[in-house]
């Protein structure tokens, strides 16, 4: 039982039961619950012990005192049962605190509607539920937490439908018709596009489309609603787009609720989706979707639903603004979802102003697509109409509906902005509207802005207001500090005080037809299609718009605007920085930050400024954005979208990519590019690679010591120069290319940029020298011992990514250090599903928990899982991230490092991948079928035959990524090749000599 708390003066009882009446009061006046007279002597004292455990809050009464949450909980739980019903029962009677009431409705388990109570009431519960610590609780917790999302999801939906939908109507039918279609479709994917211009009204559209089918008490089909808006939705991570998948399916039906929340805590406590960004290659994304996969089965367990998921994917242009390898991992993702995750009825809406295109024929061409514009005028009219008239309740103006459709025509924004300024005031705003002065037709894409403008000057508010109103549109964000330190003064307003800023800021934050809320910071933030509009025009007063960007980076960079966390201020000043065209150099990571934080923005900055971001950030650019980049950096950008494309994709061409000769004043004889190294070593064409292996690691050195740091961006065992190194080791040249490398590394021994990291966009440790080092241990048939001034003595206690792994494998100078007992090595490095493995985790299971490997005994086969056929995917994903300890079994030191010499081989996928992809599927699954039963027991149950013939008729590429990593897993990897050798020879011949040259090498150092 928890302690109440402690108070050891005279005074205490009173104090005491002053806490155990305050904790059922939302809010309290001190005197009416301690019983002491204020003419006591002691009452000065209660009142200050009592105060430790209480805060002033602000009600419609006055400032009254409430509790601390920790001090009320700690309160309740102290208390016995009997003395805890006493106190709910006095509550319940009393009903003059509305907490208090719903503390005793939890306490004596009251019987509760959920789906009448109000949404201030279902809070209250929740948080009465949340202060009473019971296991009982749980299922009703759930509940409450389910209603809560709903009503927030209803009350989203709501704010964008905006009203009554006038001239949608077949567009509506058109949606629901797509959903409610029956049969299957020639395509796996079925998707609906619904496209149109800013302000055309798509997502009240959507809106409208989602309440109808979800229904009011949300018994219709369940709906999804993604919104790419959301930063950490912009990036189409399987793993994020999956979990917010599964807590709306959740929501939408209770009897998949569980299900969803366990399928979440074990993809959350998996490595699946743990991947930087930069990481998620073709190999690993495809790992992840067949993992997640696995959980998703392993959690739902052939739970049905009954109707469509309607998954909706809005402002889809932010998808279509990036890469296109971010387009394609959404597709994979979206045909996962029905082949994999067997979603079979899933109907797919996109929303956007633009779209990716797809080849003809693609699994992802749309079924069906719609445009989205003006309205009929019938319906324009209708729509102008109710706007006006529902709020003109005390008269009503003459209205030319007419002749304002006919100037400023029929989109809805347009026209809510129209009835917005009428509304406000109607003969003014009328007298204006339909002057002279305006007799012509205004273009949509300026009238949105002219009619801003004309608003905003006109509205009857504070003057002050509308000096800022319009340049404030140049902040992401206004708050009564930017008012004051950053606006007034280009505004003309001159030095304002801090209550004059917050008069100001309250009454533009009045307008809600122009701005809204923040809901957890406060600050006021424009209409976004308003502000997309307003940017360009606003440009036209230069001086002004370039001193408020300069006023809010010194801002930001001062920190005066403490309740913004730090990163946040750093992306505001970079973006003012940007619409500057000062914004300076940034590593690929804190570029796609900004650009994903700017999100359609981008299109109002300048343009070489655009240009230079989306190529640091690895976007796609446009022909015309290449010309505005300098010539070194189209030169990186080039080359490095070479390189990335062959990691997402190896449908990507790669040999074309373009030659360069000539970097940063550096003349190369021979155009050799790292990509094309990459593209031959997947097709495992090694004596290509070999015969010119001297020169790309000469180029390697030159570009390292001129400064050119960035123009591969991979880690050791990624890059072109281990593909080299492996090569001229399975051709047999290796000692020529140990003796070129010799050279340079004698050359250049003094320079700094030697030291710098190997990968510098990377997570890595190991610098340049220390991977040429690796490298030349690889190549060598004696071990090379080099002066160490690489890693440290706790980056040798744990290893956790394959450079360091192969770093201790083949320096000797390292693996004496790391080879020792008590350091650790992080479980997906090591073939943890070998016989030897598994009898030593058996073996040393005591000293293996103490540092937490969870379920260490179903890995030791203690807990029947390989025997109930539920060993899959996603079990053996949980355990990668989980260390392993290097100890002793059998007082043999020498057993230990031969255990974990041989790890995992990945670094030879690209190469292996390939080859087995064009085997035939009945081969490959007759080899699964030859196991022994003692080891297709620790098999996969997704890689089982029975199931491996169609996944790789379904996804040739994906389920043989999943095989070839299982194999190794397993220590079948070379087995497994020379399995298949008898299907094609040619193409797995080399790959076999590969495999076993490398794992001879490393061998042969222990």
């Amino acid at each position: 039982m928890a302690k109440a708390p402690s108070i050891e003066n005279a005074t205490a009882d009173q104090v005491r039961l002053a806490l155990e009446k305050a904790a059922f009061r939302d809010t309290f006046i001190p005197d009416e619950i301690l019983e002491i007279s204020r003419s006591d002597h002691s009452w000065t004292n209660a009142i200050r012990r009592l105060a430790e455990f209480c805060v002033e809050v602000e009600t419609p009464y006055g400032l009254r005192w409430s509790l601390q949450p920790d001090a009320r909980a700690n309160t309740l739980r102290s208390l016995s049962t009997s003395r805890l019903r006493t106190l709910a029962i006095d509550a319940e009677n009393s009903r003059d605190d509305s907490l208090g009431c719903w503390l005793a409705t939890v306490i004596l388990d009251k019987d509760v509607n959920l789906d009448t109570l109000p949404p201030t009431s279902i809070q209250l519960l929740r948080k009465a539920a949340l202060y009473v610590e019971s296991s009982a609780l749980a299922s009703t917790l759930h509940a409450i937490n389910r209603r809560i999302e709903r009503l927030d999801a209803d009350a989203s939906v709501q704010l964008a439908r905006s009203g009554k939908v006038f001239g949608r109507h077949w567009q509506l039918r058109r949606l629901r018709g797509f959903v409610e279609q029956k049969g299957s479709s020639l395509r796996p994917v079925k998707s609906f596009e619904v496209t149109g211009p800013g302000g055309s009204g798509k997502s009240a559209l959507l809106a409208e489309f989602v309440w109808k089918m979800r229904g009011k008490s949300w018994d219709g089909s369940p709906v999804v609603w993604i919104d790419f808006d959301r930063k950490e939705m912009a990036s189409a991570n399987p793993l994020v787009l999956t979990m917010e998948l599964s807590r709306q399916i959740g929501i939408a039906k209770p009897e998949w609720a569980d299900s969803m929340n366990t399928f979440r805590r074990l993809a959350s406590e998996s490595s699946v989706g743990k991947s930087s960004e930069r990481a998620l290659d073709f190999h690993s994304s495809s790992i992840e979707l067949k993992v997640l996969s696995s959980l998703w089965r392993r959690c739902i367990d052939g739970i049905q639903l009954r109707s469509p998921i309607i998954l909706i994917l809005d402002t889809f242009e932010e998808i279509a603004i990036q890469t296109d390898e971010v387009a394609r991992r959404l597709d994979r993702w979206l045909l996962a979802l029905v082949s994999e995750f067997e979603l079979d009825d899933l109907r797919v809406v996109k929303s956007g102003r633009t779209m990716p295109r797809h080849d003809q024929g693609s699994d992802f061409e749309s079924v069906q697509a719609m445009a989205i514009g003006d309205l009929p005028k019938s319906d324009a009219r209708r729509l102008l109409q109710n706007l006006i008239e529902r709020e003109q309740r005390h008269g009503r103006a003459s209205i030319p509906y007419d002749l304002l459709l006919e100037r400023y025509g029929r989109n809805p924004l347009v026209l809510k902005l129209l009835a917005g300024w009428i509304n406000q005031d109607p003969h003014f705003a009328l007298s204006d509207l339909t002057s002279s002065d305006t007799s012509t037709r205004i273009p949509n894409a300026i009238v949105q802005g002219v009619l801003y403008r004309r608003i905003l000057g006109r509205m009857r508010t504070d003057e002050n207001v509308k000096k800022l109103a319009s340049p404030g549109l140049i902040l992401r964000r206004v708050t009564p500090s930017i008012i004051q330190h950053v606006l007034a003064e280009p505004c003309g307003l001159g030095v304002v005080s801090s209550r004059l800023a917050r008069q100001m800021f309250e009454t533009l934050g009045s307008q809600v037809w122009l701005v809204h809320r923040e809901p957890k910071s406060g600050a006021l933030v424009h209409r976004k299609d308003l502000r997309q509009l307003m940017l360009s025009l606003l440009t036209e007063d230069g001086s002004k718009t370039a001193d408020i960007h300069a006023r809010a980076i010194r801002y930001y960079d001062s920190g005066i605007d403490g309740d913004l966390p730090e990163r946040q201020r750093e992306l505001e000043v970079r973006y003012h920085q940007l619409m500057l065209g000062e914004l300076g150099t940034l590593e690929p990571g804190e570029a796609k930050a900004l650009l994903q934080s700017i999100g359609t923005d981008i299109t109002c900055a300048p343009a070489a400024a655009v240009a230079r971001l989306k190529a640091q950030a690895d976007y796609r650019l446009t022909s015309d954005e290449l010309t505005q980049l300098d010539p070194d950096l189209r030169v990186i950008y080039e080359r490095r979208t070479a390189s990335r494309l062959s990691r997402e994709s190896r449908a990507i061409p790669l040999a074309e990519a373009i030659k360069v000769t000539n970097l940063s004043g550096l003349i190369y004889t021979q155009p050799i590019e790292y990509n094309v190294v990459l593209d031959l070593f997947t097709q495992a064409r090694f004596s290509e690679i070999s015969a010119i292996a001297d020169r790309l690691f000469e180029r390697a050195f030159k570009e390292r010591i001129g400064g050119i740091r960035v123009l591969e961006g991979r880690n050791l065992t990624e890059s072109s120069l281990w593909k080299a190194a492996l090569s001229a080791l399975v051709t047999g040249s290796a000692s020529s290319l140990k003796s070129s490398i010799l050279m340079n590394m004698a050359t250049y021994r003094h320079e700094a940029n030697l030291y710098e990291r190997f990968n510098v966009e990377g997570e890595a440790k190991l610098t340049f020298k220390d991977g040429i080092e690796t490298i030349l241990n690889l190549l060598s048939p004696e071990p090379i011992e080099f002066s160490w001034t690489g890693p440290t003595k706790s980056f040798l206690s744990r290893i956790k990514t394959i450079d360091e792994y192969r770093q201790a494998q083949l320096c000797p100078n390292i693996h004496k250090h790391f080879f020792k007992e008590g350091n650790e090595l992080r479980a997906g490095l090591v073939r943890f599903l070998t016989h030897e493995t598994l009898r030593y985790l058996e073996l040393t299971e005591e000293i293996q928990r103490s540092k937490n490997i969870r379920r260490l005994p179903i890995l030791a086969q203690s807990e029947g899982m390989f025997e109930s056929g539920t060993f899959d995917l996603g079990f053996v994903q949980e355990l990668v991230e989980q260390p392993i300890v290097l100890t002793e079994y059998d007082a043999s030191a020498g057993t230990r490092q031969a255990l974990f010499a041989s790890g995992m081989m990945s670094d030879l996928y690209p190469a292996i991948c390939p080859a087995l992809e064009i085997i035939n599927p009945d081969v490959v699954c007759k080899f699964v079928e030859s196991l022994p039963h003692g080891r297709r027991k620790l098999w996969p149950i997704e890689l089982q035959a029975h199931r491996l013939r169609p996944a790789l008729v379904r996804d040739r590429v994906g389920w043989t990524a999943a095989l070839v990593e299982c194999a190794d897993r397993h220590g079948l990897l070379l087995k497994l090749l020379r399995y298949c050798q008898n299907d094609n020879r040619q193409a797995l011949s080399s790959v076999c000599n590969l495999v076993q040259a490398v794992e001879k090498q490393i061998a042969s150092r222990h």
